[in-house]
């Protein structure tokens, strides 16, 4: 874990070269504790405010987190805060792996609620096979819209934690589709029936459909402060 929040925390330095309204959830990026909320089970703790941010525009925030469950994994997420959706959309998260030439092993849209479409993909980090569950958001700081991209992190070393598909948003799709392996595939790879990571994408989707939900519900971090 300590090695994969590493890696977020470098990585956009490595390559530098180079919904909306009144509706959206609001957070104050003032403050690391009004920017992700709690989900209930889980725990939520700031690891760092990422040096980097600046190159989604001199007003961008960036930060990672974790969410722990107890006895459970750790999922790492990182989250970045911009005016303009485009410059996130310029340093998407596939291209850190095809940087640092972690292949895309397999590529998958998700269905969230509130109608988000995340977007999860399989990549192997030092020897570890590993997932991505990401997504943008639009959210309200100080009254003014800006875009939110929010990313969670999970590798088959974490410990697993039971998974109630039922309450997942199209289930039976997220059924057929992660129990036998991903319906889209990049590179010609195949996800193996004993891919561990068939589990990792389920606690991903719960923990991103758990976190939408509470944002919107709550009108956001700093809406339910």
């Amino acid at each position: 874990l300590a090695a994969f929040v590493g890696l977020l925390v470098m990585q956009v330095q490595s390559y530098a070269f180079v919904g909306l309204g009144e509706g959206a959830p609001a957070v104050d990026v003032t403050s690391e504790h009004a920017i992700l909320p709690r989900i209930e089970g889980w725990d939520l703790t700031h690891d760092t405010q990422l040096a980097w941010s600046d190159l989604y525009g001199a007003t961008a925030r960036g930060d990672i987190f974790v969410y722990r469950y107890p006895g459970g994994p750790g999922i790492v997420a990182q989250v970045i805060v911009a005016d303009d959706r485009s410059t996130l959309d310029r340093y998407p998260i596939e291209q850190c792996s095809l940087f640092h030439r972690r292949p895309i092993e397999a590529r998958e849209y998700v269905t969230l609620p509130r109608g988000i479409t995340a977007i999860l993909f399989h990549d192997t980090y030092e020897g570890i096979p590993s997932g991505t569950l990401y997504w943008e958001q639009p959210v309200r700081v100080d009254g003014e819209t800006r875009h939110a991209r929010i990313a969670l992190l999970l590798d088959t070393q974490e410990p697993a934690k039971p998974v109630d598909v039922a309450s997942l948003p199209a289930a039976q799709s997220i059924v057929s589709r992660f129990g036998a392996g991903l319906s889209e595939r990049m590179n010609g790879h195949r996800v193996a029936a004993d891919d561990p990571r068939q589990q990792v994408d389920l606690m991903l989707v719960e923990l991103g459909s758990l976190t939408v939900e509470a944002m919107t519900r709550g009108g956001g971090p700093a809406g339910g402060s």
